[in-house]
């Protein structure tokens, strides 16, 4: 989604789209009939930090989980039908905030994690 628009009393998204799911999906079927074009994306989606780096595989693999519960919960919040209208975007927005104290620090946990591991293992090869 790039923009949210009110249309006739209703909140409709709009812009760039992924569609997962491509059998049976009413959205893939749209995009045959119009003609338009779809990109196979990788399922591997590495995070990089702010320096263009990637980010260590166990902030990866935290992030991913988090990421994934954060769309079930907004899933979960869709439910029981019909839904009050909110954008997909909005309900992330209150998530990440409710959630920003939790994260504060995963990253120096899983150092410090990964340092006590590296610690164990080498007085495991000297004893």
């Amino acid at each position: 989604r790039v923009h949210t628009a009110s249309v006739r009393g209703a909140s409709v998204d709009l812009g760039a789209m992924v569609v997962t799911g491509v059998p049976g999906n009413p959205m893939a079927a749209l995009a045959r009939q119009t003609k338009s074009r779809m990109h196979l994306i990788s399922r591997g989606c590495r995070i990089y930090a702010a320096d263009g780096q990637p980010v260590d595989d166990e902030l990866d693999t935290a992030m991913e989980q988090e990421w994934n519960g954060l769309l079930d919960e907004c899933k979960a919040t869709c439910r029981p039908e019909p839904a009050p209208d909110a954008s997909l975007g909005a309900t992330l927005r209150r998530m990440v905030r409710e959630r920003r104290e939790k994260w504060r620090g995963l990253a120096q946990r899983i150092s410090a994690a990964r340092a006590e591991s590296g610690v164990a293992r080498a007085r495991d090869e000297a004893g």
